[in-house]
């Protein structure tokens, strides 16, 4: 397995996203593999790298996307410079993942692996752990191929139609609010998991997580029929 991506021109090492004290948590000792590709998969890792677990975050050659979201310090773009990524994968080390071998030879004895894609590696059907996957619409259903961000999710849930001022087309909820959340139900599934022991596949639909922060009026339309109104100023 080749190890740990860096900034151009530098040899790969195995190395740590981030330095800071050594401390034990209550997830010590569990060993953790973090595949995702959006923020809602990384920021379970990240909290499971904040109660002590061993994450592992695999990377695609050209790095996990979030190394190329802004906002970048200083302005200045870079592998390294990306607020949000040093943010969400803080406290975990980092692999350079080439093929299904690699990606195998990661995921072996992982108490958890974190993925964000419906099209989920081999080696998964042999794994004894917990699964979490974090999707758009989920692993089933009509909805789990079709593509979905913040936006969608914001527009699908009923938010965006309450959002923003009453004379201009509709707003998403601001900060990657979907992510976070999606992300947190996504961490306290797979602890829960964890707890009751064997493998279990904890299956996050971040549309369905952002729709229980709805406010009733959010959904309303849906029952009493009509369009929802934004609560914005005039």
């Amino acid at each position: 397995m080749r190890c740990a991506i860096g900034t151009a021109g530098e040899p790969l090492q195995s190395r740590p996203l981030s330095r800071g004290r050594t401390t034990v948590g209550a997830l010590a000792g569990i060993r953790v593999v973090d595949l995702s590709n959006r923020l809602s998969g990384a920021w379970a890792a990240r909290l499971f790298a904040g109660f002590g677990a061993d994450v592992v975050l695999g990377e695609p050659e050209g790095g996990h996307p979030l190394r190329r979201e802004p906002p970048f310090l200083a302005g200045e773009t870079g592998p390294e410079r990306s607020l949000l990524h040093a943010h969400a994968n803080a406290g975990k080390r980092s692999v350079l993942v080439g093929d299904d071998g690699d990606i195998a030879a990661l995921c072996a004895g992982a108490d958890v692996v974190i993925t964000t894609s419906v099209d989920l590696p081999e080696c998964l059907a042999d794994h004894h752990g917990v699964h979490l996957s974090i999707t758009a619409h989920g692993l089933e259903g009509p909805l789990s191929h079709v593509p979905g961000n913040h936006l969608t999710a914001c527009a699908r849930v009923g938010w965006a139609t309450i959002n923003g001022r009453v004379d201009e087309p509709p707003l998403q909820l601001p900060v990657r609010q979907t992510g976070y959340i999606a992300g947190v139900a996504g961490f306290v599934g797979a602890a829960a998991a964890l707890v009751r022991g064997g493998a279990e596949c904890v299956d996050v639909a971040e549309t369905e997580a952002l729709a229980l922060t709805c406010a009733p009026w959010a959904v309303m339309g849906i029952f009493i029929g009509g369009e929802n109104v934004a609560f914005g100023p005039n």
